[in-house]
């Protein structure tokens, strides 16, 4: 809680909540324009060393490596956890969006689902040995990309959020999720909800903070995987130079049609 009885709601990194930092910034109620909650406003030094952290959580392999089967779990399991909570879920996404209950609880209500088709994917993949001339055997193998940052918008917090992370942790990826700075509460609340269905401290990150200051951070770092980007054609001006000039590769959903997020080489 602030001074003013405002709660605050940290980062979410490496499995649990971060101490506040000390700079700070306001979620506010479309609505009534009150301030309902502060977040993080993520600085540079800490946004690398969330990073190195994913990377070393990537590489000791306790999700990258993991049997489809511990996946489909841990998906599933969150699905079910999310299900029984979506009142909760509701009232954060329409204090912090404005959108009408009513819509909320139908579209919060179809969210599971998400979970538990990729969760079904994890599982039923398969590699495969293609056609090759000659006396060699050329197989294909589907691994996970690395350490994937997610830039989710205001409109739809949970509902595009949830599709992104599903997909990334579905193929063994480690996400850093940065949410709209005007509607971060519902995402924030989701660490705590995949650590209790089992997800590997470090394998979803959290973070919150301005898109031109915290989220511009993240995308020019060059030792990404991937950017996964839901926004404006602004946004994606102000990311594409510096993840072009990093060799990092961008699936971008810029207000029309779009690929599906693309987290792993499927």
């Amino acid at each position: 809680m602030t001074d003013q009885g405002i709660p605050h709601y940290s980062n979410w990194v490496d499995g649990a909540y971060s101490p506040p930092s000390s700079s700070t910034l306001p979620v506010i109620n479309p609505a009534t324009e009150a301030i309902i909650a502060t977040v993080d406003a993520t600085t540079h030094d800490t946004v690398q060393e969330i990073i190195t952290k994913s990377w070393q959580n990537f590489k000791n392999g306790t999700w990258s490596n993991a049997d489809a089967s511990d996946r489909f779990a841990v998906l599933s399991k969150a699905a079910t956890l999310l299900r029984a909570r979506i009142p909760e879920f509701v009232e954060l996404e329409v204090q912090q969006t404005g959108r009408p209950i009513r819509e909320m609880r139908a579209q919060l209500a179809r969210i599971p689902e998400w979970l538990e088709y990729f969760a079904s994917l994890a599982r039923t993949q398969e590699g495969a040995v293609t056609p090759f001339k000659g006396p060699v055997v050329n197989t294909l193998t589907r691994l996970p990309l690395g350490v994937v940052a997610q830039i989710t918008p205001w409109n739809h917090p949970l509902l595009i959020s949830t599709k992104k992370i599903g997909a990334a942790l579905a193929a063994g990826n480690v996400v850093i999720v940065k949410p709209s700075e005007l509607a971060p509460l519902s995402i924030l609340k989701l660490g705590a909800l995949f650590k209790e269905a089992g997800l590997p401290d470090g394998t979803l990150q959290i973070i919150s903070g301005y898109g031109r200051e915290t989220g511009k951070y993240l995308c020019e770092t060059p030792t990404l995987s991937k950017i996964d980007l839901t926004g404006g054609l602004a946004t994606y001006q102000a990311i594409a130079p510096s993840a072009s000039l990093n060799m990092i590769p961008i699936t971008a959903e810029l207000g029309g049609k779009a690929p599906w997020p693309d987290v792993c080489d499927w």
